[in-house]
This record gives structure tokens, C-alpha cells and sequence, in this order.
């Protein structure tokens, strides 16, 4: 990863830097959702726990796959970037 580059994830703009974070914190909220649809005794608690763990999910999945998009991309990148120099 290189630090300080932008990337857009679902239209939201992160520095590389911090998307590491951005995904263990996804998770993590994802097993938070994950106990609290455990231990609910409401069916529709437990359907929105369940139904919030499953976006947190997805949300890390999008991180994770811009995250291996731009490391991809990054050597094409500084190619052309060492074109226009």
C-alpha cells in the first residue's frame, strides 16, 4: 500500500493509510452484531442484528477489495506517473 494515496470505497474517499484500521473495525462490529443477534430473544432484534452484521461484512468486503485493487493497479500507476515526468 502506499501511504497518503486516496481511494473511494462505495463513493467515500480513505487514505490507504488507515484502511487496515477501517477493515478490523468493520469486523469488529460484525462480531458485535453477531453476540447481540445471539443472545436477543426478539425476533426482530435479532433480524436487525443479523441484517447490521451482514452489512458490516459487506462494507470490510469493499474495503478489502480496494484494498487489493489498488495494489494491483499501483505498478501500472507509477508507470504512467513516471511517463508524464
Amino acid at each position: 500500500m502506499t501511504v497518503g494515496a486516496p481511494v473511494y470505497v462505495l463513493g467515500v474517499r480513505f487514505m490507504l493509510q488507515t484502511l487496515d484500521s477501517e477493515i478490523c473495525e468493520c469486523y469488529r462490529h460484525a462480531a458485535e452484531c453477531s453476540r447481540s443477534a445471539a443472545q436477543s430473544r426478539d425476533s426482530l432484534a435479532k433480524q436487525d442484528s443479523l441484517d447490521m452484521e451482514r452489512r458490516w461484512l459487506f462494507l470490510a468486503r469493499g474495503y478489502e477489495f480496494a484494498d487489493r485493487l489498488w495494489n494491483f493497479a499501483e505498478p501500472s500507476n507509477r508507470c504512467e506517473y513516471a511517463e508524464l515526468v
